[in-house]
């Protein structure tokens, strides 16, 4: 799997990753935020946050099934979801209102 800017992606936790950048130098070249962080995270273009064991941070793109329930949760569930469909709508992946 390689990471793209333009996905939208998730850590092992469940926590969404807003990547800004893919051009850093290696071995992290993927730059991006976890949840409301304030301090960029680093990966590896596998999204692998260490290169050598798996960790809590390693990233996986956010399904379509996933998505559908973060919509539908939006509705006025969980505050996790909220945010997810926050990301979804700044990214582009829905429209506002939806």
């Amino acid at each position: 799997m390689h990471i793209f800017t333009n996905r939208i992606y998730k850590n092992r936790d469940g926590k969404i990753v807003v990547i800004t950048s893919t051009e850093g130098r290696d071995p992290y070249p993927v730059i991006g935020y976890l949840g409301d962080a304030v301090c960029p995270m680093v990966w590896t273009r596998e999204g692998k946050f260490n290169t050598e064991l798996r960790h809590r941070h390693d990233l996986t793109e956010v399904t379509h099934a996933e998505r559908l329930m973060a919509e539908y949760f939006d509705t006025g569930g969980s505050a996790t979801a909220r945010g997810a469909m926050e990301v979804l709508r700044s990214a582009g992946m829905l429209k506002e209102g939806q």
